[in-house]
């Protein structure tokens, strides 16, 4: 397998856990009714998943600049951030180590999956000590730290020219 195969691989992996991370934080922090995700098994773990169209796609969207940046090893963190009239009331950090040349095993996908099952524990467990997001107002978001270098360059990529503006994701009255 040649690195730059392996540069692929480590990037979908990582896309992966982190679709399933963003999916569950959102509903472990109960920003919308639990009536919008499907449970699922993913890596060994019982996780969530949103099924309500809107949040899916902003989340497929912001993924696709996430990915953008993480195929060329540009990637330093992602930012879950839950917000009010502006301003950030709680944030969920994944920084990054460089996946460049990193081996995709049985050994990482093992490690991967205990990870994720971590995680998700963590997760689950954090939710004692956190407040309740309960104002119908509140948002979510979700925002890249790149290299300066990057960032000219995804900007200058038609092909993201329209998903490269801020949006805010409010749903009320969210029902399927």
């Amino acid at each position: 397998m040649s690195s730059n195969q392996t540069q692929l691989d480590a990037s979908d992996i990582f896309l992966e856990l982190l679709e399933v991370a963003i999916h569950n934080v959102l509903y472990t922090r109960n920003l919308y009714p639990r009536s919008i995700y499907t449970p699922k098994k993913k890596y060994g773990v019982a996780v969530y998943q949103a099924i309500h169209p809107e949040v899916v796609q902003y989340i497929s969207e912001c993924l696709k600049a996430v990915e953008f940046y993480a195929r060329k090893n540009q990637l330093k963190k992602v930012f879950l951030c839950f917000e009010l009239d502006g301003i950030v009331l709680e944030k969920f950090v994944f920084d990054l180590l460089q996946m460049q040349g990193k081996s995709i095993n049985d050994t990482f996908l093992v490690e991967l999956e205990s990870t994720l099952r971590t995680f998700m524990l963590k997760l689950h467990s954090c939710q004692v000590y956190l407040q309740n997001i309960e104002n119908p107002e509140s948002t979510f978001s979700i925002q890249i730290e790149t290299s300066n270098v990057s960032s000219l360059e995804f900007n200058e990529n038609p092909s993201y020219q329209v998903r490269n503006q801020t949006k805010t994701l409010r749903l009320q009255n969210l029902s399927l």
